[in-house]
C-alpha cells in the first residue's frame, strides 16, 4: 500500500427512515481501495473544533434530526424547503458576494446555478444540530456550493441522498481499525465534513464559511464529490464515468498522480495540492475536485491529466473561465476577489 493508512469503516449500518445511519462503531481494515461507509474531510489547520472545546461526533451516533436532536422535538423540521421557490434576490446577492469562486461564471451559468440551488433546497433537508442556527443565506451558500459540481450534470446526480447535517464547527469522530498484522487501534480525528454511503452529508458551518474563496479548500465540494464517487457503491476515486470517457486512462492517470503526491510528501517536499489527498484514492478524487473548482490553474499545472479527466467528468472548464475573468479583471483592478483574477 502506498502512503498513509485510511481511517474509514468498511461496514456497520442500520436504517433510519430512507437513509442509513451508522450502527456500532465499525472496525476498519486497511486497504488500497476500501469500500467506505463514511468518507470524510479532515479539518485544515490545528486547534480545538470550537471555542471552549471540541464537538463530539461518535461514529456510532445518529446525528440527524428525524428522531429529534439538538433540543428539537421529533419530526420538527429544522430547515426544509419543500416548495420550489426561487432563492430571494437579496439572499442570492449575498451568496455571490460570499463566494469568489462564482466570479468566473457567466450570467447564464449563474442563472442555472441559482435554479439548481433552488431545486436542491426544495428536495433536501438542511438540519442543524447542537443548537446551531442556519439562516437563509447559509442554506443558499451550502446549496450553491453543492451544485457547482453538477452545473452540467443535473440534480439527478444527487438522487441517492436527501439530508445535510450542519454542525457549528469541526467535530471529533472516533473509531477503531485493525491493521494488516491484526492489531486493533483506536483513533480520533477532527473533521470538517463527512459523507455517508446511503446517508447524509455532514458539514461544519465554520468550514462552509471558509469555503469558496478560491484558495483550494472547499468542504462542501469535497463531500459532494464523495457522493458522486459513491454512485456506484464505492468511494474509491473512480465515480461512474460518461460513456465517452476512458476508464483505463482515468485509473492510470489518477494512480500515477496519487503515487506522485505520496512520493513528494514522503520526501519532505511541498505538495502541490492539499496533502489530505494522499490518504487514499477516494480522498485524492475529492481533494482534486476541490482544486478543480477552487484553484484550477494549480491543479492543471501539477497534474494536467487529472485536470483533463475532471473536465470531461464534470463537463466544465474552470480554468478557461478563470482565464476569461483575468482578461476582464487584472489583479491590480480586482484585489479582493478570486485569487489571481
Amino acid at each position: 500500500m502506498i502512503g498513509r493508512s485510511s481511517r474509514y469503516p468498511a461496514s456497520g449500518v442500520d436504517r433510519v427512515g430512507s437513509e442509513e445511519a451508522p450502527a456500532a462503531p465499525p472496525v476498519c481494515r486497511l486497504a488500497w481501495s476500501p469500500v467506505c461507509a463514511v468518507s470524510a474531510r479532515a479539518r485544515r489547520g490545528a486547534g480545538a473544533a470550537a471555542a471552549g472545546g471540541r464537538l463530539e461526533h461518535p461514529l456510532g451516533g445518529r446525528v440527524w434530526c428525524p428522531s429529534g436532536i439538538g433540543g428539537k422535538a421529533p419530526g420538527e423540521t429544522m430547515w426544509a424547503r419543500r416548495r420550489e421557490t426561487a432563492i430571494d434576490e437579496a439572499d442570492w446577492a449575498a451568496v455571490l458576494e460570499r463566494l469568489p469562486i462564482l466570479d468566473p461564471l457567466d450570467d447564464g451559468e449563474r442563472g442555472r446555478l441559482r435554479g439548481l440551488a433552488t431545486r436542491f433546497l426544495a428536495g433536501k433537508s438542511i438540519e442543524p444540530v447542537l443548537g446551531q442556527r442556519v439562516d437563509a443565506v447559509d442554506t443558499a451558500v451550502i446549496a450553491a456550493l453543492a451544485c457547482v459540481p453538477i452545473l452540467s450534470l443535473g440534480l439527478d446526480a444527487y438522487r441517492s441522498w436527501r439530508t445535510v447535517v450542519v454542525y457549528p464547527a469541526g467535530f471529533v469522530a472516533r473509531g477503531r481499525e485493525v491493521d494488516e498484522a491484526g492489531v486493533e487501534h483506536e483513533w480520533e480525528e477532527e473533521r470538517s465534513g463527512e459523507s455517508w454511503l446511503g446517508g447524509p452529508v455532514v458539514l461544519s458551518l465554520e468550514d462552509v464559511e471558509a469555503s469558496g474563496r478560491g484558495d483550494g479548500y472547499n468542504v462542501v465540494i469535497h463531500e459532494v464529490a464523495h457522493k458522486l464517487d459513491m454512485l456506484d457503491g464505492d468511494a474509491n476515486g473512480r465515480p461512474p464515468l460518461h460513456r465517452d470517457m476512458d476508464a483505463a486512462a482515468w485509473a492510470r492517470d489518477f494512480a500515477a498522480a496519487f503515487e506522485d503526491l505520496n512520493r513528494r510528501i514522503e520526501a519532505g517536499g511541498t505538495p502541490p495540492i492539499d496533502e489530505y489527498a494522499a490518504e487514499e484514492p477516494g480522498e485524492f478524487f475529492a481533494v482534486a475536485s476541490e482544486c478543480f473548482f477552487e484553484t484550477p490553474d494549480v491543479l492543471e499545472a501539477a497534474y494536467p491529466s487529472v485536470y483533463r479527466h475532471l473536465r470531461a467528468f464534470y463537463r466544465q472548464d474552470p480554468l478557461a473561465r478563470l482565464e476569461r475573468l483575468r482578461l476582464v479583471h487584472p489583479a491590480e483592478e480586482n484585489p479582493r476577489r478570486f485569487p489571481g483574477a
